[in-house]
């Protein structure tokens, strides 16, 4: 309110005065606005690596304790895989029986770190990817680190290893990983993740941008986040084993 003359002469803004106002308040709205969205996705990113860290430490003193590695995603209906279950982990995470029931293959991506938390904590929980789509969403062009994402189970970060204890299609330590099933280039590419070296293993989770379009879109590719183009940049979060989080 404007005064003008005596305490009873008061008279309130102008139409014109009040979408100044407006305008301006509007104006600082579109220019805090991306800054505070940027830092909260810089802020998950961090969180991301801080749990893959975690997580990846945890795997390795369950290594030093049991003298194996995790049976991943794909060994696990491997018969060394299926042995290893079975015999070190007294069936935790197991397919048979099913360990997901809700999964279509029994197994979801929780099952293969559950001998992390029982019966010895390793992990005090199993964390969920803070970047992973919310269900519905489609930011990958397919549904991620496999097609069965927003399934209970599947929202953790991704472990897979190259074996040398575990066949794989007739030879031990021929994962997915190791670069004889994905198209790895044949020379390094920046921003490139390099196939497995043997009892190798590593965590994925989504990137904060657009999933990776390379070679299909998959999460499983191995692009590397980059935040050289802000938070919008194309790739998935790397922890290596041998070399910490990846990063071009």
């Amino acid at each position: 309110m404007l005064f003008s003359g005596n305490r009873g002469n008061w008279k309130g803004f102008t139409l014109i005065e009040l979408l100044i106002v407006i305008a301006i308040i509007l104006i600082l709205i579109s220019i805090a606005l991306p800054n505070f969205l940027e830092a909260q996705l810089r802020a998950k990113t961090t969180k991301s690596y801080a749990e893959m860290r975690t997580m990846a430490t945890a795997t390795e003193a369950f290594r030093m304790e049991r003298g194996v590695l995790l049976v991943d995603f794909w060994d696990a209906e491997t018969l060394d895989g299926m042995n290893r279950v079975k015999q070190k982990f007294n069936n935790v995470g197991s397919i048979m029986p099913r360990c997901s029931p809700v999964h279509p293959t029994g197994r979801s991506m929780e099952c293969v770190l559950y001998p992390l938390t029982s019966p010895v904590k390793y992990l005090s929980r199993i964390p969920d990817d803070i970047l992973a789509p919310a269900a519905g969403e489609n930011r990958t062009g397919n549904l991620g680190h496999d097609e069965h994402i927003n399934l209970p189970g599947n929202r953790t970060y991704l472990y897979a290893d190259r074996d040398s204890k575990i066949k794989y299609n007739g030879a031990y330590g021929n994962g997915d990983w190791n670069g004889s099933t994905f198209p790895y280039p044949p020379v390094p590419v920046a921003g490139m993740l390099r196939p497995l070296k043997m009892d190798e293993f590593v965590y994925s989770g989504f990137g904060p941008g657009v999933e990776n379009s390379v070679y299909g879109g998959s999460v499983r590719m191995p692009v590397a986040y980059s935040p050289t183009n802000g938070t919008a940049s194309v790739g998935s979060l790397y922890y290596r084993s041998t070399t910490g989080s990846v990063n071009p």
